[in-house]
């Protein structure tokens, strides 16, 4: 979607924000919780996420998105913690 016109990825996004809002009753031999990705333009990115009342009460969609949150987070320090060591050694080698 990145690469399409503004104006069409949010037609797409919003397409289908509608189908998995209307996911009801809850389709037999689906799976539980489903999710969509979407790469938008300017590095901006969209995470749709949809699952039955049944394996969700009140409180679940608040742990989801502070796990998920929480590790993406930890992934991205990790990533700059991968990136610092990697520039430390390059860093002694040229002294050397």
């Amino acid at each position: 979607l990145a690469l399409l016109p503004e104006h069409e990825s949010e037609l797409i996004v919003e397409d289908s924000f509608q189908q998995l809002k209307n996911y009801y009753p809850w389709p037999k031999n689906k799976p539980q919780i489903i999710t969509r990705l979407f790469y938008l333009k300017n590095g901006n990115t969209e995470l749709q996420i949809t699952m039955p009342h049944l394996i969700a009460d009140d409180l679940c969609p608040d742990i989801l998105l502070k796990d998920l949150s929480d590790f993406y987070e930890q992934s991205v320090n990790e990533n700059l913690a991968e990136k610092n060591i990697y520039k430390e050694y390059i860093a002694q080698e040229q002294h050397y």
